[in-house]
């Protein structure tokens, strides 16, 4: 699920390193949600701003290597924008892309970054907040949007936030999904999500290393909200796609 930021749109017009891109439409990409708000009863026929980008998703550890370490990182991605759009549309020898979707670029300790550990950290291999910005900026002078995958089902076990949840009746014992006694069943689709910590259980539906939020509890909502300001306010980003939105609310029974 991709969500753009709600508001209007900016004016400014897994293989190996350097691999051969693909380019994909908004609608190959996923649905796309949440726009400015119209006017209460008032009819719209305005499209939304995404509809005529082309997406083009980037696995940034394995795109473009500025510093010759063996890993993709921000600042390739940023050297690269001229073949994806040089700004110029009177040049035909870039790809056209119009926006792009970024694989999670936030502190996690695996080579995907699906299980964060900080989600207001630019994952270190990839750069710094500083490398994030000047990619925006570069974007935005080439008509380039750019939205970025924001996981919000689960957390890495190594996030701070687990580890104190480990930890019955600590602050953040109920941001996650726990049980008292061993499930009797397993979870949707006979999948093994309960995984064991000490005398307790956790909820976790890819694997024990990302445990779900309990993203029903306000507090939880909270932070998360927090989290999705600093993207779209901090770092200029321009929407989100939402990973694993369909399995934001469970309880690990159906």
């Amino acid at each position: 699920l991709i969500v753009a930021a709600c508001g209007p749109a900016p004016t400014s017009p897994s293989p190996a390193a350097d691999a051969t891109p693909q380019a994909s439409s908004p609608a190959s990409a996923g649905p796309l949600a949440c726009d400015a708000a119209p006017t209460q009863g008032a009819p719209t026929t305005e499209a939304p701003w995404w509809r005529d980008r082309v997406f083009y998703e980037v696995f940034v550890r394995s795109f473009a290597d500025s510093d010759g370490d063996g890993i993709g990182d921000l600042r390739g991605l940023t050297e690269k924008l001229d073949y994806l759009n040089d700004g110029d549309p009177a040049t035909t020898d870039d790809l056209g892309v119009t926006a792009l979707w970024l694989m999670p670029v936030a502190e996690s300790p695996s080579y995907h970054g699906y299980d964060v550990t900080d989600y207001k950290a630019i994952e270190a291999d990839y750069g710094t907040a500083d490398d994030f910005r000047a990619l925006m900026a570069a974007a935005h002078e080439r008509g380039i949007d750019v939205v970025v995958d924001l996981v919000l089902n689960h957390t890495s076990s190594q996030h701070p936030w687990f580890q104190d949840a480990r930890t019955p009746g600590s602050d953040h014992d109920d941001w996650y999904v726990w049980s008292d006694a061993a499930p009797a069943s397993a979870g949707p689709g006979g999948r093994e999500v309960w995984h064991p910590d000490g005398d307790r259980w956790y909820y976790g539906y890819f694997w024990e290393g990302m445990p779900d939020l309990d993203v029903e509890h306000p507090d939880v909502a909270a932070a998360l909200d927090d989290v999705a300001a600093f993207w779209l306010r901090d770092l200029g980003v321009d929407g989100f796609r939402l990973d694993a939105a369909k399995h934001l609310i469970e309880d690990g029974t159906t």
